[in-house]
This record gives C-alpha cells, sequence and structure tokens, in this order.
C-alpha cells in the first residue's frame, strides 16, 4: 500500500513564494480551512498545510468561518494584472491545486467531490476556466494556455507525484553485525546522512526509509507528531526503540524506476540487547523484499557470531536475493592488505557455510557517501574534506580501484564520466546501484 508519507510538496518553487504577507496569509487561511472541512482524521494533511505555513513563512493564521471562506476564495481567484508580465494572473489554479492536492490527491471520488464544493464558492465566470484546469490536473494534456501559466509548476509536481505511486515497489532489506558500516552504506544509497552512525549501536528497531519523486528540499518523518521538514539533528534524536519511517528524494546514480524502500534492520550481535537479533533474523523471515543486502566487515572477518548468523541466512533467504557488501576497504593499506585476496577468502569462506556462487561487492561506504554529498553541492566539514581528498588520492591508484570487480563495462565508463562521476565507479558504490536498481549483474562480482 503507498504511504503518503512518499509524496513529495510542491513547495520549492511554489508561486506563493512570491505574493504579499496577506495574500500568503489569507491563502494558509484557506487551506487549513478545507483540510479541517474536508480531511478531518487526516495526519497527513495537517502536517502538509503546517510545513506550507512555515515554507511561505506564515506564523498567526486566523480560523474563518464558511461565509468568510467564499470571500477570501473570491479574493484569492480574482484576476490581478502584473506589470512585470503585463498581463492579467491570478492565484485561481495555484489555489485549487493545493485544495485537491492536501484533501484529495489520489482519491478520484474525493476530488470530484471537493471541486463540486469548491466550484459553488467561485464566481460563475470563473468555474469554466476551472473545470478545465483540474481536467488538465488529472488526466495530463499540453499547458498551452497563458491563464495557466503561473500554476505550471504545481501541475507538473502534480503530474509527478501521480506517475510515482504507480511504479512498483522495490524493497531493499539491509543486515550486518554491528559496526560493519550498515547504516553508512544506506545513507550513501540515499546520498544523505538520514541514518545514524558510530561505532555503538545505532538502530534498535526497523526503520523504512522511502524515496520520493522529485527534491523537494525536505526530509519526512513519520513521528509524533509528523514532520515534513525533519532537519538531521531530528533524525539523531528520533527514538529508534519503535518502527519508524522516513522518506527523502534519493540521490542515485542511476535512474530509479520503481518506489525504492530501504528496511535498515537492528545488528545482530549487540551484546547487550540480545532481542536485536531475534528481531533482525524475524524480519529476514517474515518481512517481503526482493533483495537482501549483507554488509560484511573487511577489517573483522569471520567471528563465531557472524557465521552463525550468515548459517541463519543461508538457510532462510532465497540466494538470487543476496548482494554481500564487502566494506571498509579503504582502511586497507598498500603492501599490508589485498583487495583480491580478501574477496578470494570471504567468497570461500561463503561457499564453506552453503552459499554456491555468493554475489560480492566491494565497496567503500563512507567514500561513497562523501561523493554523494560532494555531488549535490553540500557542505562537508572540514574533516570530512580532508577524507574526501585522502580518498580521491587513494582511489585513483590502480590497486584501489574496485570497478575492476564490476565488469569491463564499468572500467571504460570512467574513461568518459566526470571526476565525481568516476570516483563513485572506482569505489563501488556506481557497480552496486547498477545491481539493486538496474538489475544488472556482472561475471567478476558474482563468481
Amino acid at each position: 500500500m503507498f504511504n503518503k508519507l512518499c509524496i513529495s510538496l510542491p513547495l520549492a518553487r511554489h508561486p506563493l513564494l512570491s505574493a504579499s504577507k496577506a495574500v500568503k496569509t489569507e491563502y494558509i487561511s484557506v487551506l487549513r480551512a478545507f483540510v479541517e472541512k474536508n480531511a478531518q482524521g487526516d495526519e497527513w494533511a495537517k502536517a502538509a498545510v503546517a510545513e506550507y505555513s512555515d515554507r511561505l513563512g506564515v506564523e498567526d493564521v486566523t480560523p474563518i468561518n464558511d461565509s468568510d471562506l467564499v470571500a477570501c476564495i473570491r479574493r484569492l481567484t480574482a484576476d490581478r494584472f502584473s506589470l512585470k508580465e503585463f498581463w492579467f494572473s491570478s492565484y485561481r489554479y495555484c489555489l485549487i491545486s493545493d485544495i485537491l492536492f492536501l484533501t484529495a490527491f489520489n482519491n478520484a471520488s474525493q476530488v470530484k467531490a471537493n471541486l463540486d464544493d469548491i466550484q459553488l464558492m467561485l464566481r460563475k465566470r470563473h468555474r469554466e476556466g476551472v473545470s478545465k484546469f483540474c481536467n488538465l490536473l488529472l488526466h495530463g494534456g499540453d499547458i498551452k494556455r497563458k491563464n495557466f501559466k503561473s500554476s505550471r509548476h504545481l501541475i507538473d509536481c502534480w503530474h509527478k507525484n501521480a506517475d510515482f505511486i504507480n511504479l512498483p515497489e522495490k524493497r531493499i532489506l539491509v543486515t550486518a553485525t554491528v559496526s560493519a558500516g550498515k547504516s553508512t552504506l544506506i545513507n550513501a544509497l540515499i546520498g544523505k546522512p538520514l541514518t545514524q552512525t558510530s561505532q555503538e549501536v545505532c538502530t534498535g528497531n526497523l526503520c523504512y526509509l522511502n524515496n520520493k519523486p522529485f527534491e523537494d528540499g525536505a526530509i519526512h518523518l513519520c513521528a509524533s507528531p509528523i514532520r515534513f521538514n525533519a532537519s538531521y539533528n531530528d533524525l539523531a534524536k528520533t527514538e529508534r526503540s519503535e518502527t519508524s519511517h522516513i522518506a527523502s528524494y534519493f540521490r542515485a546514480l542511476v535512474p530509479l524506476r520503481h518506489r525504492v524502500s530501504i528496511i535498515d534492520t537492528p545488528g545482530v550481535n549487540f551484546a547487550l540487547n540480545r532481542d536485536h537479533g531475534k528481531m533482525a533474523r524475524k524480519t529476514l523471515a517474515d518481512e517481503s523484499y526482493e533483495k537482501l543486502i549483507y554488509v560484511l566487515n573487511a577489517n573483522k572477518l569471520g567471528t563465531d557470531e557472524e557465521f552463525r548468523y550468515l548459517k541463519y541466512v543461508s538457510k532462510n533467504v532465497p540466494k538470487e536475493k543476496l548482494i554481500f557488501v564487502l566494506n571498509k576497504l579503504d582502511d586497507f593499506k598498500k603492501g599490508e592488505d589485498s583487495i583480491a585476496k580478501s574477496i578470494d577468502g570471504v567468497r570461500n569462506d561463503l561457499r564453506g557455510i552453503g552459499y554456491e556462487n555468493p554475489v560480492i561487492c566491494p565497496l567503500s561506504a563512507y567514500f561513497a557517501l562523501l561523493i554523494k554529498m560532494k555531488q549535490n553541492s553540500e557542505t562537508l566539514t572540514e574533516d570530512e574534506q580532508d577524507v574526501y581528498d585522502f580518498y580521491v588520492k587513494k582511489f585513483s591508484k590502480l590497486e584501489y580501484n574496485l570497478s575492476y570487480y564490476y565488469g569491463e563495462a564499468l572500467v571504460k565508463k570512467q574513461k568518459d564520466s566526470d571526476d565525481i562521476t568516476a570516483m563513485s565507479i572506482r569505489c563501488g558504490l556506481y557497480g552496486l546501484e547498477n545491481m539493486l536498481f538496474e538489475g544488472k549483474s556482472n561475471e567478476k562480482s558474482v563468481h
């Protein structure tokens, strides 16, 4: 079932951002009135209109009654002469789009009922245009009419959300022992530090991390109350003793043709809470997922507890679902460690447990995360920048080029890529995302 938390809000370039304070305040008053009237009990709608208010800079809104609502709607939907464009413009279609989005998105019968309600409040001369606009909003078409110009962004956002919810879902479960780098890997796939990372246990329960159709500059957190613009600090402070849901745009290196849900599980060998291991095993047995990523720490392989867990996985998870990520290869030192020998050793150990042809993907998850942050113009701390520069130099060396373990195509792709993309290939992230999101495999990682 689709979770509305995963819908992107159309606020990044919303037409009302440039409106006057008085117009913004009246606009929010109308949105709140319709949410209270036609979306009672919908916590998502209440949280969304609160985010509208915050992003438009509206703090105090006086509730309006039904008679005042009609007057407000008629003022907001009136034609306004724009000296800038020398044309009569209106917030009419923006308002209709937002009301329907907040109160009835993805519910055709509710859209019709709410639209009928709105039409009765409009001036008669505006009703036909609103009907044509709603037909365009719901069914698509060519946006040529100048009257709809100011609403093109909202129409585009509506269509992107509508297309997104009809995509098939791909669920990826991630498991590991404590400190293998599971959370860092998840952050690297998403391209943002959404999950806590430390040497101590970070995940106390299941966390579902879902992508959104487009970047709206916000992280949605399903907590109490729902937050539509959670900060990284908010996420870090969120109580993880209960199942949580987070939605954000995924900065994938390859096109996403699915709605993606990454399921973060507790570390299985946390000595202070053995229930974590039980929970991880139960999740593997009960949860629905297409792929299971098992994260292995390249610097700490072969503990008895890990071997027991690997045996459990081999007996309870179909082999075609499994991908082993060999992480923390960035810590290897030239002349002391061998990436090739480590991969061969892991492969032999896995075969001994019962994995005939394990898929092993070497990776530096931390470098991968820094690459994504750099690629998306996020400011790195001084320490992060120092680490990034060090890894760029390190992974430029032939012996640390992990693309050789993902097939010849990626080795060649580096030559035609920009520096950052080339580094994402060399650190293993591009190859892993190809396997997860494009379904592409290769002989070197499979055998």
